[in-house]
């Protein structure tokens, strides 16, 4: 007896640039001659042309049961890891097909909840729904890697090499998600037209290599990837970007700069310090900003000063112990190649530029206590 079948593919697991997509996806049972014939066009969306991949797509859209799309930013793939955001992406389109299965269309956006990860989000997001909700009967995974293991679908799954080419729900999921970041990546192309990322979608080709150690990386590429990595450490972030920015919009300046390379790496103590830095009239620049020099913690602005601040936690003792000279010589090193990037990319004389003053910020404790805030040059 016929199955409904989830099928499940990814697309840009090898990309050095944009974000991770996974499609999921459920067509009606081929009991009928109409859903057969038109079910045999589908297959591996790499052996299909741009033309029928988009022509496909939207036909998948108008006559399947539902469709699901789960997507992973580049800052969270630095930040987790590949492995994990494999997970978060397939759980969010599951969760996406599932929720779409019940209301009136074939799909739903699912947006992540502000100040939620979309890894947070997906780990606990499936269990908001039964076993009597489910639109399918069996999940088929493109590749050897069960990503529903440890939710109440992993003995739904089974697993497939070269499922994209012989199973049709999963050759769909595959077209569903290759048109939706292709699509993503052209509109990446016009911010960042260097990188030609409307025609290597974000993937090493010859030119996009040249191109990445010539500038150097953008916000949408993967620092966490060898060659973005080895890009960054020669050119730091490219400035193209910033080039019309003036000096009255400086923090916005700044900000773009910057989170390209920042990681919001969820440290209790470092959270405890922003706030308490915003209560004083700081606005936050950045947190974990790398420099060729160095890793600073929070970078924030106040009146015509930029603070950069270390942050330093520990259980027992003085926090500040860990403050050597070397390392406020790494800090200062650091700030002042942060000023240098500014002078240069706003094209502005350090004079001109907001005072850089160095801190430091002690929490200690299990309860994570503010000891203080301390300008230390």
């Amino acid at each position: 007896m016929a199955k409904l079948i989830l099928g499940i593919d990814e697309v840009g697991r090898g990309s050095l640039a944009g974000p991770l997509c996974v499609g999921a996806c459920v067509l009606h049972l081929r009991s009928s001659g109409s859903e057969r014939d038109w079910q045999t066009k589908l297959t591996d969306s790499k052996l299909l042309t741009k033309a029928r991949r988009k022509i496909l797509a939207n036909e998948i859209k108008q006559r399947a049961l539902a469709i699901g799309l789960g997507t992973v930013e580049p800052a969270e793939i630095d930040q987790f890891g590949l492995a994990t955001a494999l997970k978060t992406a397939t759980r969010l389109a599951v969760a996406n097909l599932i929720k779409a299965s019940l209301s009136d269309t074939h799909s739903i956006d699912i947006e992540t909840p502000p100040k939620c990860s979309a890894r947070d989000f997906s780990m606990t997001f499936l269990a908001n729904f039964t076993r009597d909700s489910l639109p399918f009967e069996e999940i088929i995974i493109d590749g050897p890697q069960n990503f529903l293991e440890d939710t109440f679908l992993e003995n739904y799954v089974i697993n497939l090499n070269k499922a994209d080419l012989l199973i049709k729900e999963v050759s769909a999921a595959s077209i569903i998600a290759k048109v939706y970041r292709d699509q993503l990546m052209t509109e990446y192309a016009r911010d960042y037209p260097v990188y030609a990322f409307d025609r290597n979608v974000g993937y090493g080709t010859k030119a996009h290599i040249e191109a990445l150690n010539r500038f150097g990386p953008c916000p949408i590429h993967r620092f966490c990837y060898n060659p973005v990595e080895k890009a960054f450490k020669q050119n730091g972030v490219n400035p193209d970007y910033l080039s019309e920015l003036t000096f009255q919009n400086f923090p916005n300046a700044l900000e773009l700069a910057v989170q390209s390379t920042t990681k919001s790496l969820g440290d209790h103590a470092e959270s405890i310090v922003v706030d308490h830095l915003k209560d004083l009239g700081h606005k936050i620049l950045a947190r974990n900003l790398k420099t060729r020099n160095y890793e600073i913690d929070i970078v924030s602005k106040k009146s015509n000063r930029i603070y950069f601040t270390e942050v330093k936690y520990r259980k027992n003792g003085n926090p500040l112990d860990a403050v050597t000279p070397k390392k406020r010589q790494r800090m200062s090193l650091a700030a002042d190649s942060v000023m240098d990037y500014l002078s240069e990319t706003l094209n502005r004389s350090l004079d001109s530029l907001p005072t850089p003053i160095l801190a430091v910020a002690s929490v200690s404790g299990l309860k994570f206590k503010l000891n203080g805030w301390f300008p230390i040059a």
